[in-house]
């Protein structure tokens, strides 16, 4: 559970916790074997040599943006560091056509192409290719991934590639993760009192094998938010107000490791997060004290022949919620929601494997199958005040889902066809085939023009089927699963350390799975179709003395009210993002940031500037940094039951931050050296 308190003492703990994790990471091991100057070489990769790194997130191989069959956009973590933007949900937001916001049940849903849903069940999450989500909610680990384990993030925007499956109808987010050299260590402290601590390690055995970890924990104080329109239960006295002010809060701990022997890959993460952690009163009816419980253990092996490839993969993934309800039980009476066994049966297990063969050089086959899963334990509604379970909401469930996949991959000349499909049978919601149709022609060796078509399947999940609250919400368990339909045309150019995307799609999405407010209840149903249009443009420029970003998205149904589309009126119809660093000399770097979302239902337009100031040496790191600089309000429509006068207020002060940053050269007196620096 995590803590959250101001007293100093607790804090002064939390640092020693950490400062014991730290030790751990960098003393208990053997230093790398590389130099200080070969790490800093590989690891500090520029956009201009990133620019020539190949994404993976959309086919089997690592291919170059202009050639890989998907939208796709990929964003290095220490750029966007240099530009103030530093947690992984604020380098999701930066990318074209992604929005991130709060809801009142103390989530994070992420919208992508004005496809959103209030527990992320429309997102595929990936962890360095590994598929990580909530079996009963579908949420996806948002605050589980250390910063500083991140190198960078890939995205697919529309439905992902055959081979992803369930999850995949809004978008693909894969984090990749550090591995090479590089030990680090970083503390960020900033004027909400909120205290970040984590670290890197990497060691090289040989060229082929390799151990990296990573740690982070958070305490946070928090600000308050102003909170408008909240659907109230009607069992509540009649003119009890629908508004008041929250405490907001972000807490987590968490580790990953990965290790690699040649063609064997093992992958473990483990976290623990808390957000809305108040026992304030009031008056609403909200989520606080949201727990997410996680861990993930991924095993794979490949082998290569000489005209072929084998990977067989397995991994157990545990992941559940619990959080208390204000008011749910009557006015001043606090429920909860919780699984039995602390959630330990709430589980995913997901085993597989893929083939890939070189027929010729212009033709490859590839291949999978694989077979998952899912099972949740009973979940009840309990009394806070007695802590006893009083209400079953869902009773234990599992699901077992099939699937195969299939693509030719053609090469000729210029063109690229890729045909492929992925068979799924799910036990809950039936058969399904979903195809996928590319077109890439590259116009020379900088520019090419892709045709794209593909199909995103997505089962409901055990909430969205089965949970039964009498009169306040009820499940469905005759719901279908969903099918998006997306087709892009997309112009890429990448030369001279500049890469630019344009690209225009049409999606329609059939028997789309929506959560529905209607006479004070919650229901789960298949909507009919409806149409999404719009263009996205992405452009990154490393010129001589300074790196650009910047990325619009355009969506034409946004803002507004259409039938069978109750999302339409909450989606922002022009998003945009740009970013700039400027080395200032040898050792100090000025950046900013500014992401705008336009009006959409009743919340105002927003405006989030972020400066940053970065110092840098060999052995360490300064950054400073302001958000919100211009100490805009930004405000957040209801994504959770689509109620027009439901809002949400972030934060509208001005916050800086300071992130000391210690790298790390191997040596067990420099590591006690930047503790004690640290907690003196």
């Amino acid at each position: 559970m995590v803590i959250r308190s101001s007293d100093p003492a607790l804090i002064v703990n939390f640092c020693q916790r950490v400062a014991l994790i730290s030790l751990l990471l960098f003393t208990g091991i053997s230093s790398a074997e590389k130099s200080f100057e070969e790490q800093q070489a590989i690891f500090e990769l520029s956009l201009a040599e990133l620019l020539n790194v190949r994404v993976e997130v959309a086919s089997y191989t690592s291919e170059r943006i202009i050639q890989t069959p998907a939208i796709v956009s990929r964003y290095n973590q220490d750029d966007l560091t240099l530009m103030g933007i530093r947690t992984l949900k604020d380098m999701l937001s930066f990318i074209p056509g992604f929005v991130l916001q709060e809801n009142r049940a103390g989530g994070t849903p992420v919208m992508i192409r004005g496809i959103v849903e209030a527990f992320n069940q429309k997102i595929l999450f990936l962890l360095d290719d590994v598929p990580y989500w909530m079996p009963s909610h579908s949420e996806i680990p948002l605050l589980g991934i250390p910063i500083e384990a991140i190198s960078h993030v890939e995205v697919i925007r529309g439905p992902g590639a055959i081979y992803y499956g369930t999850n995949a109808s809004a978008g693909v987010i894969k984090i990749v993760t550090k591995q090479k050299a590089g030990n680090s260590l970083a503390i960020n402290y900033d004027s909400n009192q909120k205290l970040n601590v984590g670290g890197y390690y990497f060691h090289a055995f040989n060229a082929d094998s390799h151990l990296s970890l990573a740690v982070e924990s958070q305490k946070d104080n928090g600000f308050t938010s102003y909170i408008a329109g909240t659907p109230q239960p009607p069992f509540f006295p009649k003119g009890t107000p629908d508004f008041d002010h929250i405490v907001i809060t972000e807490e987590m701990t968490s580790v990953l490791a990965r290790f690699r022997y040649h063609d064997f890959n093992l992958n473990f993460q483990i976290f623990d997060s808390m957000t809305n952690d108040t026992n304030a009163p009031t008056h609403l009816s909200i989520a606080t004290q949201r727990e997410h419980k996680g861990y993930l253990l991924h095993l794979d092996k490949g082998w290569e022949f000489e005209h072929s490839n084998l990977q067989l993969y397995s991994e157990y993934n545990q992941f559940y919620l619990q959080f208390v309800s204000r008011n749910v039980l009557g006015l001043d009476n606090d429920g909860g929601f919780r699984f039995d066994n602390n959630g330990d049966n709430n589980t995913r297990w997901r085993t597989g494997a893929t083939f890939d063969y070189h027929w010729s050089d212009t033709l490859i086959l590839n291949s999978g199958m694989e077979f998952e899963k899912r099972r949740i334990e009973n979940y009840n509604l309990y009394s806070v005040a007695t802590n006893r379970n009083i209400l079953r909401l869902i009773e234990s469930q599992g699901v077992e889902e099939s699937a195969l996949f299939g693509q030719i991959d053609y090469q000729y000349q210029q063109w690229r066809f890729l045909i492929g499909g992925r068979y799924t049978n799910n036990s809950q919601s039936g058969d399904r085939v979903t195809p996928r149709i590319s077109t890439v022609y590259q116009i020379d060796n900088h520019q090419s023009i892709k045709l794209l078509y593909s199909v995103g399947f997505n089962s409901p999940n055990f909430t969205q089927l089965f949970i039964n609250i009498p009169g306040t919400i009820e499940g469905n368990p005759n719901l279908k699963a969903e099918l998006v339909k997306t087709t892009d045309l997309a112009y890429s150019y990448e030369k001279d350390n500049t890469l630019f995307v344009a690209n225009a799609y049409l999606l329609k999405a059939d028997d789309f799975i929506q959560r529905g407010f209607n006479n004070n209840l919650v229901s789960f149903f298949n909507s009919g179709s409806f149409d999404r249009s719009g263009i996205e443009l992405d452009y990154q420029r490393v010129f001589k003395n300074y790196t650009v970003f910047a990325n619009f998205a355009y969506i034409h149904q946004g803002n507004r009210e259409l039938r069978d589309d109750n999302l339409a009126a909450i989606v922002p119809k022009i998003t945009t993002a740009f970013g700039v660093s400027y080395p200032w000399d040898e050792l100090q770097t000025l950046g900013v940031s500014l992401r705008t979302i336009s009006k959409r239902n009743k919340a105002q337009a927003s405006y989030l500037l972020n400066a940053n100031y970065n110092y840098k040496t060999e052995r360490y790191s300064l950054f400073f940094t302001v958000k919100n600089l211009l100490g805009k309000k930004v405000v957040y429509p209801d994504t959770q039951d689509f109620v027009a006068e439901h809002l949400i207020e972030g934060d509208d002060n001005a916050n800086l931050s300071v992130l000391p940053k210690i790298f790390i050269l191997g040596n067990t007196w420099l590591a006690s050296i930047s503790l004690d620096f640290w907690l003196q």
